[in-house]
């Protein structure tokens, strides 16, 4: 509101907040700082992106190249020590230094300005309250290595609203044992279901990504091996890597 104006104010059964970003010092919230940077920009590639992404594993963190337009969106994971000499380059230096981890897979062409902010895993305890639930990067904001916290927020948001239409036919229906009722969305009992249905992959899918991190940014030789020897049977094995990406893109709902 301007000044002088009113605050103005709604009322709702249910406040869905999905707004995004967790405030550190929440007693509901738990948190675990990476030690990392990431250093984000649009990044240009001679002959287009063709639909293709790539990730490479360096023992400070991922750089991953997505597709975004023509050209990608640039995430590149480093320490923060390191993120201060990769911002201090210039654009000609800074993409010889990309060039170097991407190799011949593409040939990049410029690089827009860097943005950096700090790597920290922040989750709520509970994504419910009284009227309330907490969706997306409002729930958790997560590394990322694997891309995930857009695909698990996609996965909030279709469990809330698959929630609420169940509810809402149960209680236009009844049952045997009970009338028709008024619908309520912030119902203890409908938040108590969404919840329940979706523990599993969320905490599954936070200590996946933890775990990921864990490994890729650890430079022990016989660990660097064996991360090694197991993307390379994922890209001999097609039914193992159509399986990881199912589980990466529909959650638990992928297992068997």
């Amino acid at each position: 509101a301007g000044a002088g104006r009113p605050t103005p104010t709604l009322r709702a059964r249910l406040a869905a907040c999905a707004e995004g970003g967790l405030r550190a010092g929440d007693p509901n919230v738990v948190e675990h700082d990476y030690g990392q940077h990431a250093l984000i920009a649009d990044v240009q590639v001679a002959g287009g992106n063709r639909h293709t992404a790539f990730e490479r594993f360096t023992p400070q963190g991922p750089v991953a190249l997505l597709p975004k337009g023509d050209g990608y969106a640039l995430v590149h994971v480093a320490r923060p020590e390191t993120a201060d000499e990769l911002l201090a380059l210039d654009d000609a230096a800074y993409l010889a230094r990309l060039q170097a981890h991407i190799g011949g897979r593409a040939r990049l062409t410029g690089v827009g300005p860097r943005l950096r902010y700090p790597l920290v895993l922040r989750y709520r305890r509970s994504t419910i309250a009284q009227r309330t639930v907490w969706l997306g990067n409002a729930a958790q904001t997560l590394h990322p290595v694997a891309g995930q916290g857009f695909n698990l927020a996609l996965r909030d948001v279709w469990a809330l609203a698959d929630a609420l239409l169940r509810a809402r036919e149960a209680a236009r229906r009844g049952s045997a044992d009970t009338a028709p009722s008024p619908f309520d969305a912030g119902a203890a009992a409908v938040l108590a279901r969404y919840a329940n249905a979706r523990g599993l992959d969320r905490l599954g899918t936070i200590r996946f990504t933890d775990t990921l991190v864990r490994v890729f940014s650890n430079d022990f030789a016989p660990l660097r091996h064996a991360r090694g020897a197991a993307l390379f049977a994922l890209d001999l094995i097609p039914p193992l890597r159509n399986f990881v990406a199912r589980r990466m893109m529909f959650g638990a709902r992928a297992w068997p």
